[in-house]
């Protein structure tokens, strides 16, 4: 909600969002999402109400309020300096954060500190790696300079799990979905206009603490179907995740997940599609995920 609706109606409210953002607008995107997120089947009479009586909101003069030209300039240098200021908030956070976690990867092998902090270490370490070669010790090859080294120190489940990392910094300079997929050995089984299947191997990194795999890890694979799905259809445009909805129904710990993806809809701007993410061994449903992608022109950056 930080990064959506939720922040600009904070600072405008629901109502003034509406009008400022165009009420046509907002009954079009109605007609492509509230089937697939609700029982509805139009816009609400409030929106197709107001669009027949010409209060498209703030670009026609009315909409929920009335916008003379002095007032609507007034909100909408009200509403952009506290976007920008909230904006400028999360960048200091990030940094702040940013900051934190390279503190904790140089203190990664001292005493008392947990496996999974050294873990997070060996993974900077092996993105710097992925082309077999340490810039710090000028060494070539795997298992050789600090973090191979480091990692013969490691009992044998961490060892595991940095030695995972250092594959995937290698996926990251030649596969497709960079060191994220190679943490989990994510690839490409097939990808058409319209549908992709991709699948994923369980490994230790993909586990949360339970045993499991992660419902982020989840939500990753079936994000990444949707984008093979999406972007065949498109040629140099760019559909980018615009919402997303997940269904979490089962789990696994270890194995191989599929995900296949289909496109429900296809429009000029708007791409819906449906993740099903199962057990490749049993063939069980594991998540479901119903999401649109907003197609960026070229023109448009």
């Amino acid at each position: 909600m930080r990064q959506g609706l939720g922040r600009r109606w904070a600072i405008a409210g629901p109502f003034a969002s509406l009008d400022l953002g165009g009420i046509d607008t907002m009954a079009r995107v109605a007609v492509y999402l509230f089937p697939e997120l609700s029982t509805a089947t139009a816009p609400p009479a409030f929106l197709t109400e107001r669009i027949a009586d010409g209060r498209h909101g703030a670009k026609t003069g009315a909409g929920f309020y009335d916008w003379p030209a002095a007032e609507l300039a007034a909100a909408l240098a009200r509403r952009d300096e506290r976007l920008l200021a909230a904006l400028r908030e999360d960048r200091s956070v990030r940094e702040q954060e940013g900051a934190a976690g390279q503190r904790i990867g140089r203190r990664a092998f001292a005493p008392g500190v947990t496996a999974s902090r050294g873990a997070l270490a060996l993974a900077g370490q092996a993105r710097r790696r992925h082309d077999g070669f340490d810039r710090r010790s000028g060494a070539q090859g795997e298992g050789e300079g600090p973090a191979g080294n480091a990692i013969e120190g490691l009992p044998e489940k961490e060892r595991a799990l940095a030695d995972q990392a250092l594959k995937a910094a290698r996926y990251a300079g030649e596969g497709e979905y960079g060191f994220l997929g190679g943490l989990v050995n994510m690839r490409a089984v097939e990808s058409e206009d319209g549908d992709a299947t991709l699948v994923m191997d369980v490994t230790p990194n993909a586990l949360n603490r339970y045993g499991y795999v992660h419902g982020s890890m989840l939500f990753t694979l079936a994000d990444y179907a949707m984008g093979a799905a999406a972007h065949p259809r498109r040629g140099d445009a760019k559909p980018v995740t615009l919402e997303a909805k997940a269904n979490y129904i089962g789990n696994v710990r270890e194995g191989r997940l599929i995900a296949r993806c289909n496109t429900l809809h296809s429009g000029k701007r708007l791409i819906m599609l449906e993740t099903r993410i199962v057990n490749a061994d049993t063939d069980d449903l594991i998540m479901i995920v119903t999401g649109t992608y907003y197609v960026i022109r070229d023109d448009e950056g």
